[in-house]
């Protein structure tokens, strides 16, 4: 085993590459810079298993990190092997952070232990500095390929830049995974070792939030997310607070796990999930001006929509059957669309008690045999448009409030429909066995 530590402090940039081929190595570096245009470079290339760019695993190097302190530094690590990055501190401003593990794979699905790791890494800015250019406060890029099990423990980025917002994404993180079962371990679990729980009517899929706690947290504005994650079994889970951020999430093949939180008007999340078992977890404090947009394509997905917020959009769109979508929404002047394709059994529940507002627009629209739709709704002057295409389907709806409107349509045979509206000034209208002309409330899904 060969441990390397590098210090420098300087006023100009400084440059250092570091090459290890073996097992068990370790390095760590601090790096100072002030004043500097450039500022400082590490390139570190590691080959074979059991490799740590930062902190060792045991107590006594705890404290060892890979650390830069000023103005546009740059590290980038290359692994190949079963290795892991830890502890990365970046204090200043214009950082940058690339990190490319390629593993050997073999992890099993029974062993806890991941192939690669990238753990603890906090990049912030000094209060007060102007963005200039394409220049990002932060950025962040880790590819983990080959290998199962990869993990992305917590990445932080804090950026606290002055100027406007439309000069640029501020800090960027774009993480890309390939292989089975990636996210984090919680308490020495390993993503989704328990037996998977078939999928029905209002059932609860089977992977367990407090299992999955790969995280990437963003502080600031103007931030953006892009995550990738390629095969099955896999977790992720983002934080942003602050306002303008975007949140991409994009999981391929079965089995996921994606969990969006966001904090502060004006932010986008999308996630798009393909394959069966998926599941989209958003959840949003007080905030106005939002987008949420999820896409799921396959059988037994489940989209879950907690959060309270005013002028936002809610776009939920699920292809084939057996698939469930549960919202739970408070504010006014929210307009969401739920559209159900080509499948049975699929069920929308809007049935919590805290779906509440005014001025709110809803549109449901479901095709196939045997599906549910039941709403919840207490506020004033809300709209909500409902269409059901196929035999033996069934909507029940419930508002509480005045000068509510529903316009309902279900077309096929065997179809059921409980409406109650209490108040002053609701109306209804309501179709079956035909075509309905409903009222746009513009552009259709996606």
């Amino acid at each position: 085993m060969k441990q390397i530590l590098i210090l420098s402090c300087s006023a100009l940039a400084l440059s250092i590459a570091a090459a290890h081929a073996g097992d068990s190595n370790n390095v760590y570096l601090q790096q100072s810079s002030s004043g500097s245009v450039y500022g400082n470079s590490a390139v570190i290339t590691q080959s074979g298993d059991n490799n740590i760019a930062g902190s060792q695993w045991s107590a006594p190097d705890f404290n060892a990190v890979l650390e830069q302190n000023g103005t546009k530094n740059r590290i980038v690590i290359d692994q190949n092997g079963s290795d892991m990055v830890k502890r990365v501190r970046q204090n200043g401003n214009f950082s940058s952070l690339k990190v490319e593990q390629k593993g050997p794979g073999g992890a099993g699905v029974t062993n806890p232990y991941p192939d690669q790791r990238v753990w603890n890494v906090i990049q912030t800015t000094e209060p007060g500095i102007a963005q200039t250019g394409n220049h990002k406060a932060n950025r962040t890029k880790i590819t983990q390929r080959g290998g199962e099990r990869n993990v992305v423990g917590t990445v932080h980025q804090h950026n606290n830049l002055a100027g406007p917002i439309d000069s640029g994404d501020r800090n960027l993180a774009v993480i890309d995974q390939k292989g089975n079962r990636n996210g984090a371990n919680i308490n020495g679990v390993p993503p989704r070792v328990a037996d998977p729980i078939p999928v029905g009517a209002l059932a609860t899929p089977y992977i367990v939030p407090s299992q999955h706690g790969g995280q990437l947290i963003q502080i600031g504005s103007g931030n953006t997310t892009r995550v990738t994650q390629h095969g099955n079994d896999n977790n992720f889970r983002a934080s942003s607070i602050g306002k303008d951020n975007k949140v991409l999430i994009e999981q391929k093949s079965d089995a996921s796990y994606a969990r969006v939180e966001l904090d502060g008007d004006a932010n986008q999340a999308e996630v798009e999930q393909r394959g069966m078992s998926q599941w989209a977890d958003i959840r949003f404090d007080t905030g106005d001006g939002n987008r949420f947009r999820t896409y799921q394509k396959g059988f037994g997905n489940f989209i879950d929509l907690t959060g309270s917020g005013h002028d936002s959009l809610f776009e939920f769109k699920q292809d084939t059957s057996t698939n469930i979508i549960s919202a739970n929404l408070s504010g006014d002047n929210n307009l969401m669309r739920i559209h159900q394709k080509g499948g049975d059994n699929n069920v929308v529940d809007m049935s919590g008690a805290t779906n509440t507002g005014s001025n709110n627009r809803l549109y449901y629209l479901q095709d196939g045999d045997n599906n549910m739709l039941v709403s919840l709704l207490t506020g004033d002057d809300n709209r909500q448009k409902v269409h059901q295409k196929g035999g033996s389907n069934m909507t029940q709806i419930v508002v509480n409030g005045d000068g509510n409107k529903l316009h309902a349509t279900q077309k096929g045979n065997m179809n059921n429909i409980d409406v109650a509206q209490t108040g002053n000034g609701n109306s209804s209208v309501i179709s079956q066995g035909g075509d309905l002309a409903l009222p746009s409330f513009g552009d259709s899904l996606f």
